[in-house]
């Protein structure tokens, strides 16, 4: 007869089978796995443990497991190795990361049957870092309107999971366009502290710069969520609403031409404006604001310009018979135009008013001059002669040509030829000399003319040029060096010598302005008056003694005579001068 019995067995409670025949003693664990920790993915096959036991008879023991397919174990050896593919986040076979089975060991009984020993135990499964992190709640979408503020919350639902315990806290990105600009300057990713972890993020969405409706209507941004080894993706969307905040725009051409005997109600030009918030654009209506002479009305809704009364170009203060009009354009609100900055806008409107008689081309002026320094490099536009020719016909009736008159022949025209309106210059040719009397002033005669017209009608302009005079020559002297000869006896004041030089350039920098200079050994015995070059001995206490003139101790004077134009401040020449004492 068998009988159960039920031991504690080193803390474990074991169940064991006997024989009543004979008292036969059960095997236990040595080493029974429990509470052993194995990392998720451990290849099958790999052995990971070795069961010990013992039987205190010392019988041949075995080895067993059940409740798991996860394992498999030798019953000799008692190693233990991974049967199936272990993942902690499948739950399959593992529960609160442990995986529950019993461990048997079962020894050998000659007589009767054998005592089989089971203990519960758990393997717990480490978790590893396999698996990417996933948004939830998708799609993010959400509507904006234009004007929202920077700094505001625009999109509160930011979530992601991720189903292991273990990598880097979560992190998402905004991931930047291969494509354009990129948007992520427009937004800041904002997590919630409290809720981000390894295994979660919540976070909003916050805006940086201002949205604007006309230049985009859809903000898609991709996200990424990191968890600093694998990572996730996905879009999100603003749809921005346009907010009436932008005035009318003017579009295409606010330039028009009439003759001036077009008839009253003749359409000049077409006006058109639209609502800058195109999202759910107004009505616009048009007011004339400015209307010189009142020659002018609009259609409030069409933005028809037309004639308002018989024109007269002659009556206009501008010669060129161009008016400026001020148009307001205006959104139409419950039935009223707008009056505020974000609700109309004015423009200018250039309209011309062409003579129907045919006009000479014509100078802004009758009467230039110019005055230029004698040393203008050639090529050079004469400054400030501000020249302009206008013709107010239009078409082939306002081709001109323009031809200088200068028997000198010291200057050119540019442009010789134009149409409308130009702005022309003078331009030196050839060197000019302020020293040759003819060269210090220009009479010169521009002439346009109509090229094109059967009447060649034209009209003439004079220009003045004045030389200005430039310190560009050295004073000359009559020889090249100079000599004379006094007694040593002679009294201060007695005349040695006079030399003069002359210079070619006017004024100061001429021969007026010239100061003569005695240097050298010895200078000191002579002076010089600086404007007219007379040398005469300079004044001496003891005339015949060592500190005066004296032959036998210096019988002739080596020096230097300088004349420097410009009051002594410009260019200078200078000449030798020997002075011989004589002997009495």
């Amino acid at each position: 007869m068998m009988i159960a019995r039920t031991f504690l067995w080193f803390g474990t409670l074991l169940v064991v089978q006997t024989s009543v025949q004979a008292l036969n003693l059960p095997p236990y664990f040595i080493k029974d796995m429990n509470q052993y920790t194995l990392e998720e993915n451990t290849p099958v096959g790999s052995p990971v443990y070795t069961l010990e036991g013992a039987d205190p008879e010392e019988s041949p023991i075995r080895f067993g497991i059940e409740g798991t397919d996860k394992f498999l174990v030798d019953p000799v050896t008692g190693v233990v190795t991974v049967a199936q593919p272990i993942d902690r986040e499948s739950q399959s076979g593992i529960s609160d990361n442990e995986i529950r089975f019993s461990v048997v060991i079962q020894d050998k009984v000659d007589e009767g049957m054998d005592n089989i020993v089971k203990v519960p135990i758990s393997v717990i499964i480490l978790d590893l870092n396999d698996n990417p992190p996933k948004f939830s709640g998708i799609p993010y979408k959400a509507t904006v309107n234009e004007d929202t503020p920077v700094g505001t919350t625009i999109y509160r639902a930011i979530e992601a999971h991720d189903i292991d315990l273990v990598g880097e806290i979560l992190d998402v990105i905004c991931l930047p366009s291969n494509f354009g600009s990129d948007l992520c300057d427009y937004f800041a990713i904002v997590p919630r502290t409290q809720d981000t972890d390894i295994d979660m993020f919540r976070g909003s969405i916050v805006l940086k710069k201002p949205f604007n409706y006309r230049e985009r209507q859809i903000y898609q941004i991709q996200l990424g969520v990191l968890d600093g080894k694998y990572n996730d993706t996905t879009d999100i969307i603003f749809t921005v609403l346009d907010v009436q905040n932008t005035p009318p725009v003017f579009e295409g051409s606010l330039t028009g031409i009439v003759n001036e005997n077009d008839t009253v109600g003749t359409v000049i030009m077409n006006i058109t404006a639209k609502d800058g918030d195109t999202g759910n654009p107004r009505r616009i209506i048009y007011e004339l604001v400015d209307n010189p002479l009142s020659y002018f009305d609009i259609d409030s809704n069409s933005g028809e310009l037309r004639i308002a009364k018989p024109l007269d170009r002659e009556s206009l203060e501008a010669s060129s018979g161009v008016l400026t009009l001020k148009v307001r354009a205006s959104e139409l609100i419950n039935g009223q135009p707008g009056q505020d900055s974000t609700t109309s806008s004015m423009a200018d409107i250039t309209v011309t008013i062409r003579d129907v008689n045919d006009e000479p081309p014509t100078f802004n002026k009758q009467e230039y001059k110019v005055t230029i320094p004698e040393n203008v490099p050639y090529g050079t536009p004469l400054a400030n002669l501000n020249m302009e020719i206008k013709d107010t016909d239009t078409g082939i009736n306002s081709i001109f040509t323009i031809q200088l008159q200068d028997p000198s022949e010291k200057f050119s025209i540019d442009p010789v030829r134009a149409t409308g309106h130009t702005a022309v210059s003078l331009k030196i040719n050839k060197k000019l000399d302020f020293e040759n009397p003819n060269e210090r002033k220009f009479l010169l005669l521009v002439v346009a003319t109509e090229e094109k017209t059967n009447s060649k009608l034209s009209s003439s302009a004079t220009v003045t040029v004045e030389v200005e005079d430039l310190n560009d020559n050295n004073p000359v002297f009559d020889k090249e060096s100079y000599t004379a000869t006094i007694p040593e006896e002679a009294i201060p004041g007695t005349p040695v010598l006079t030399i003069t030089a002359k210079d070619r350039d006017s004024g100061d920098f001429g021969t007026a302005g010239i100061v003569y200079e005695l240097t050298g050994s010895g200078s000191d015995k002579f002076g010089v008056d600086p404007r007219t070059g007379v040398i005469s001995v300079s004044p001496c206490p003891t005339p015949g003694t060592e500190a005066c003139l004296d032959y036998e101790q210096t019988r002739a004077y080596f020096l230097s005579f300088s004349a420097t134009d410009n009051n002594g401040q410009g260019k200078k020449s200078v000449v030798n001068l020997r002075i011989t004492l004589s002997d009495d």
